[in-house]
């Protein structure tokens, strides 16, 4: 076969920030089976950012068609999720810090109205 590429864009509702992973893979006939033309890359970057991309072994997935009760192949990346944890519990300290403000406003305020009576 001749050289050839080609670039697929797939939209993604991830924002930003977030660091998104996962991988591609190339092949004739099924998933399942080995082919004759295979091939397998992971990535990982951002949205707006740079995207580090490397080969991987092909390796065939099982899938049952037939049998809705297994689960399907998903892919799993611990060191992404940690990674975007991370980022929304940055996202949340202004939010939780903003809600200790308000109940402590609010402590203040029940405890000066409990007074005046």
């Amino acid at each position: 076969m001749a050289e050839n590429t080609s670039t697929i864009f797939i939209p993604l509702n991830e924002e930003p920030e977030f660091i998104v992973a996962g991988e591609v893979r190339l092949f004739t006939g099924w998933v399942h089976n080995e082919s004759r033309i295979a091939d397998q890359v992971e990535f990982e970057g951002t949205v707006d950012g740079e995207t580090e991309v490397w080969d991987r072994e092909f390796v065939p997935i099982q899938i049952d068609y037939a049998n809705r009760d297994v689960e399907a192949y998903q892919y799993q990346n611990a060191t992404v999720k940690a990674k975007n944890e991370e980022i929304w519990r940055e996202r949340l300290k202004p939010v939780v810090a903003v809600a200790a403000a308000m109940m402590v406003g609010l402590l203040v305020v029940a405890s000066w109205l409990s007074e005046r009576r």
